[in-house]
């Protein structure tokens, strides 16, 4: 239990942050006209931030579920690779633990999972980060739903775009800088915007911004390995 604890507290600022996240998302999903019961069990049972804010951001009486799925998988798609990080954790433990580590796995699991790898029982740590973010989460999700009913009709009504706005710093982690060039997060922040101002759908804003950002990713590759040669030759 001593990894398990551990594991607790080291997520905690983090965990923290999501939490504050959490409060917006719960808000925002008032302004879109979800119930306290639709909200709570949509959290508690998805538990995927970036998912859920692209999903609330589409949100209405018809929804498009292909883009749901199609944006949902390229966005959680990210895990694949934490995953084969971070697989050898799960070995030797039965399904039902293996399940509920994957839906307690979040991107703050893998930083911390990354981190300490060297502990004495780097699963049941894991399952300390888990289940503090995944409690943080719901909480915070809940206080968003009781603020909600105190702010003004402008505020929500701001809250309902919070969907793009979690999108574009989504962008922004996923598109990687090489070196120290951050002209490749600025592009893709900037197609980001230019995307949801032209009202794109939110499929059309993942894969434009990504695309953009890798694109200038791919294109510096060369020059960075040039560069590297030139002061190594």
């Amino acid at each position: 239990m001593d990894e398990f604890r551990r594991g607790a507290i080291d997520s905690l600022p983090l965990g923290l942050t999501a939490a504050m996240f959490a409060v917006i998302f719960g808000a925002a999903s008032i302004a879109k006209g979800l119930s306290f019961f639709e909200i709570m069990t949509f959290t508690s049972f998805v538990f995927a931030a970036s998912v859920q804010f692209a999903t609330l951001s589409i949100w209405a009486d018809t929804m498009p579920f292909a883009t749901v799925i199609i944006s949902g998988f390229l966005i959680a798609s990210r895990n694949i690779f934490a995953g084969m990080v971070l697989g050898h954790t799960f070995k030797n433990r039965g399904f039902l633990q293996k399940y509920l580590s994957i839906f307690l796995f979040t991107d703050i699991s893998y930083v911390l999972g990354v981190k300490n790898q060297n502990t004495a029982n780097p699963f049941i740590y894991m399952a300390g980060v888990g289940i503090m973010v995944y409690s943080l989460w719901v909480f915070g999700t809940l206080i968003g739903l009781l603020v909600a009913e105190y702010l003004t009709a402008a505020i929500l009504e701001s809250l309902a775009y919070s969907g793009a706005m979690y999108m574009g710093l989504l962008v922004l982690m996923l598109v990687k800088p090489i070196g120290g060039v951050k002209l490749p997060l600025i592009l893709a922040g900037l197609t980001t915007l230019i995307l949801v101002l032209l009202d794109a759908s939110q499929l059309m804003i993942m894969l434009g911004s990504v695309s953009v950002g890798g694109i200038c990713n791919y294109w510096l590759e060369p020059q960075k390995n040039k560069k590297v040669e030139t002061e190594n030759g």
